[in-house]
């Protein structure tokens, strides 16, 4: 996690836990206390999840949703697959993207808006570079807005995100690559994502712009929830708005963080001033204060990352009433202990790169 940079451009590097060599089983290594990340393949993993669901009996179809049938009350029926016929079911995930085909359907659907709190924006894709093998991502902040860059074996893809529209020349300078796609962007969520039959999860439930990897990190969590209170064939109204509660929690916690990046002087600049929402006044208050994150189980960063984030993000933790009283022997001797764990843990793992040849 970067300290910040310039006013005019400053960067910041999202957290990944990982490492490079995984520990022999059953055996202590300098490692051994290090948490792994994952980098995610969209399109291997999408054929992945495919391949995993025809194993267990679910057949596969691919098309575009041309009808939806209604059934009692607020359920749906059955969905047209255009040229493929119907396709009936108790219950129906919508997982169709931001466009939300099935949930926005239904009567009863209504949007929650975020933009008191985060700018309508004006996102800009790069077409995919070369291929750029790194551990972290970048998120930079600049005078035309946020530019996200994500490396992987298959190119660099880059997201400008800015408050007003630019030319296709100015975006492509921005994002060192050719214009992919340009999208207009309202952000905020589905009021209730789960509505008689129908479950929105992740881009169909919640609309935002990809600072860091908050959409995969939603659907999953969205998907946890889901199982852990499936229903039967019979849906219980009490289940629904638990799950409506919960969801609606994790898609808010979503929007706290962030409020964030738009809520620092230097963004403020940019975008302007902006509304906190929730608890996001109150975490920058405690941090401030005390150099503390207060918890919440449904935010979808773990407390140290949410430090990392707004240190990078320009504001610097106070201390607790404990940590007041100095005691620089033993504060010397933390840092000593931790700057050996931290030698010997890169000692033990070869770089990325050298590791990445050898594992694929």
């Amino acid at each position: 996690m970067a300290p910040p940079h310039p006013p005019e451009a400053w960067r910041r590097y999202w957290p990944k836990r990982a490492v490079s060599r995984p520990p022999p089983p059953g055996e202590p290594t300098p490692i051994s206390s290090v948490d792994y990340a994952l980098r995610w393949h969209p399109a291997a993993y999408r054929a992945l999840l495919i391949e995993r669901a025809e194993t267990l009996g679910v057949t596969y179809a691919q098309g575009t949703i041309d009808r939806i049938e209604p059934g009692e009350g607020d359920a749906i029926a059955a969905v047209g697959l255009a040229g493929q016929g119907m396709i009936p079911a108790d219950l129906f995930l919508d997982c169709s993207g931001p466009q939300a085909t099935l949930l926005a359907a239904h009567p009863r659907f209504a949007f929650t808006d975020w933009s008191s709190s985060l700018p309508k924006r004006h996102l800009y894709l790069g077409r995919p570079t070369a291929p750029v093998i790194a551990l972290e991502d970048r998120v930079t902040l600049t005078g035309s807005g946020w530019i996200t860059e994500i490396a992987g074996r298959d190119g660099r893809h880059v997201t400008l995100g800015t408050p007003a529209p630019l030319g296709q020349a100015e975006a492509e300078a921005m994002l060192a690559a050719p214009v992919l796609g340009a999208v207009a962007l309202t952000p905020g969520r589905v009021s209730a994502p789960w509505i008689g039959n129908v479950v929105a999860l992740g881009d169909a439930a919640a609309r935002f712009e990809p600072l860091g990897p908050l959409h995969l990190d939603l659907a999953h969590r969205q998907l946890a929830l889901l199982l852990e209170m499936l229903p039967g064939r019979d849906i219980s109204p009490l289940e629904r708005a638990e799950y409506n509660r919960r969801s609606g929690l994790m898609m808010e916690g979503v929007h706290e963080v962030l409020a964030l990046h738009f809520a620092g002087i230097e963004a403020q600049r940019v975008f302007g001033a902006r509304a906190l929402p929730g608890q996001t006044g109150a975490v920058i208050d405690q941090f401030l204060r005390r150099g503390r994150i207060p918890f919440r189980e449904e935010l979808p960063l773990l407390g140290q990352e949410q430090s990392a984030l707004l240190v990078a993000l320009g504001w610097h933790p106070g201390l607790p009433p404990a940590a007041r009283v100095p005691d620089t022997a033993a504060e010397a001797q933390a840092r000593a202990a931790f700057e050996a764990e931290a030698r010997a843990a890169l000692a033990y793992a070869p770089p990325y790169g050298q590791w990445l040849a050898r594992a694929v």
